[in-house]
């Protein structure tokens, strides 16, 4: 689902970038818009929240992050 709105929403460029730069040897954690994923779509949030609601905050945990990160969001240019 979360690869299907990276393409839906037309932001894995922009996904990618913020994915790599939230890696930390075999973590990726980064935040999420808690408005915007009520409402179906993606948009990446600092953990000092833009929203009242606050952020979400994912972190997924893998032995290759960098190829869970190409699948997410391969690059586009």
């Amino acid at each position: 689902k979360f690869r299907d709105l990276l393409r839906q929403d037309r932001i894995r460029d922009a996904a990618r970038k913020a994915l790599l730069e939230a890696m930390r040897e075999q973590t990726i954690s980064f935040y999420l818009n808690k408005q915007a994923a009520f409402a179906g779509h993606i948009s990446f949030s600092e953990a000092e929240a833009e929203s009242p609601l606050g952020p979400i905050k994912v972190t997924i945990e893998c032995d290759e992050p960098r190829r869970l990160i190409d699948w997410l969001a391969p690059r586009t240019a």
